[in-house]
């Protein structure tokens, strides 16, 4: 047996009345990927964050190669030998590529910064994650799934011989998340110890060597991979069975309700056209940068078109501002739900009212008793699980923080609901309710344009794909009559544009 590089034993941790942790042990040997899975809110983060140094351990011990250890910061974990790339990107957005690598460790010549070595060594360490980034851009600019491809080459060339990655491809396109595994492949060859948190199961069923599932604060098991089956973690991580995970039942597609001609913005997005009609589900897939985020961001008003019209019912769409979209009968779920969507500080009634709370006042006076009364029957109906309406929503899990978003839109009764990445950073029980709410709500009429990076999703929650690349549709495809292995040729230009 290799050598056990890190261990937690017995680890305990609660947040005033919650219990995050219960008497949890875990390791992590040399030359290994052990899989640590389980839904949000089983406990997972919470781990990592003691191990690297973000809490203290209420009980139990953590060892570093046999010796126990006690960080209280995270740059003591760091000198240990511990690196770990978060969920939540750690980046300041208006530094460059090249000045966000170097954080805390800039080079200098005497007292100035030495500027052209800090870009030589960014380039350096985007080399090792295969990324064609420019270094001197601002990291705001950047896509999430190249700001995420930055985060781990910060992290793989620290030298460290534990990391931890925390949902590392949930913002990554096949093609990146491709070249991450193999980084990951030589790293454990290498001899260090990865430990890899993920929902996605066809990640962890080819990456790991060894799968730990936490359920509720709680150690359910580990299992050599060659000992158990997808099947059998699913149980594990849920308590259950989750049959017919992306829930499409039959749905009768009406009129147009959304059309899209000529769309256009920044230099290499568009122009675009199509059309989504009522009760259907269509999906932008496409490579990251193809452009799908931009056209969604376009369509609600949240970037100004260079060129092109959409229409809604037939009527002119003139989404200048959000709120003209919000006006018009269009709902967004943004990308980061936690930076451009959620009052993380406010009450789940608070997030989900706020855009309609002009139907609940009367002469500037909001009638409090009739909002929470309509706001809980729609949290209600998504099965969202809170202790009360009232609780912060930052203390949510990422599941239930996204179904806070989606009823949100949903008291906005929307007649176009965009969602870019519904299920990003979400446990696989709570996809699956995603999905049937997608569903549900497709079965009112509302029209659903999606973005996702997930193929397998895409085609299971889809009518249509439309296939993005260099900013324009490549091709449209009936999802139940495609692959997986034809959408990838589309968005990579090896099928030339349908």
């Amino acid at each position: 047996m290799s050598e056990v590089l890190l261990e937690a034993i017995n680890v305990s941790k609660r947040f005033g009345a919650t219990r995050a942790l219960s008497k949890v042990s875990f390791d992590v040997r040399a030359g290994e990927i052990h899989a640590l899975t389980g839904e949000n809110g089983a406990g997972k983060s919470t781990l990592m964050k003691i191990i690297s140094g973000n809490y203290s351990p209420d009980k139990g011990e953590i060892r570093v190669r046999g010796q126990e250890v006690s960080f209280s910061n995270p740059s003591q974990a760091s000198a240990a030998g511990i690196a770990i790339i978060h969920q939540e990107l750690n980046t300041i957005p208006e530094m460059t590529v090249a000045e966000n690598l170097a954080l805390g460790a800039e080079p200098t010549k005497g007292i100035v910064l030495d500027r052209k070595s800090m870009i030589r060594s960014a380039k350096e360490k985007l080399a090792l994650v295969g990324a064609d980034i420019d270094p001197t851009k601002p990291i705001g600019r950047l896509s999430v799934g190249m700001q995420q491809m930055i985060e781990i080459a910060r992290a793989i060339s620290e030298q460290a011989s534990v990391l931890v990655l925390d949902e590392p491809t949930a913002a990554l396109s096949q093609s990146e998340s491709r070249t991450l595994f193999e980084l990951l492949y030589k790293m454990r060859d290498s001899g260090m110890g990865l430990i890899y948190i993920s929902h996605r199961m066809e990640e962890i069923w080819e990456l790991a060597d060894r799968v730990t599932v936490f359920r509720d604060g709680q150690l359910v098991g580990t299992r050599e991979k060659s000992e158990a089956d997808p099947a059998d973690i699913v149980h594990m991580m849920v308590g259950r069975e989750v049959h017919d995970l992306y829930a499409r039942s039959e749905r009768r597609a009406g009129e147009v309700r959304l059309s899209v001609d000529g769309l256009a913005g920044e230099p290499g997005v568009g122009p675009v056209s199509f059309d989504v009609k009522a009760g259907e589900v269509v999906t932008l897939v496409g490579l990251v940068g193809a452009g799908r985020t931009e056209i969604v961001r376009l369509l609600y008003g949240a970037d100004k078109p260079s060129a092109g019209s959409a229409s809604l019912d037939g009527e002119p769409l003139k989404a200048i501002r959000p709120k003209q979209a919000i006006d018009s009968g269009v709902g967004l779920l943004p990308e980061s739900r936690k930076d451009q969507a959620l009052f993380l500080l406010m009450s789940v009634t608070d997030n989900v009212s706020i855009s309609t709370l002009s139907r609940w006042s009367k002469l500037g006076v909001i009638a409090l008793r009739a909002v929470r009364k309509a706001m809980s029957g729609i949290t209600k109906s998504l099965s969202l699980r809170a202790a009360s309406d009232d609780i912060e929503v930052r203390s949510l899990s990422g599941g239930n923080q996204q179904k806070v978003v989606l009823a949100r839109l949903l008291a906005q009764n929307p007649r176009l609901l965009l969602l870019d990445e519904p299920t990003r950073g979400v446990d696989i029980g709570a996809k699956s309710e995603i999905y049937k709410i997608i569903n549900d709500i497709a079965k009112t009429g509302a029209a659903i344009l999606i973005v996702s990076s997930d193929l397998p999703e895409a085609l299971g929650i889809s009518d249509r794909l439309l296939v993005m690349r260099g900013g324009r549709i490549a091709a449209e495809l009936d999802a139940t009559n495609t692959t997986e292995e034809e959408v990838m040729e589309y968005a990579t230009g090896v099928k030339a544009d349908a």
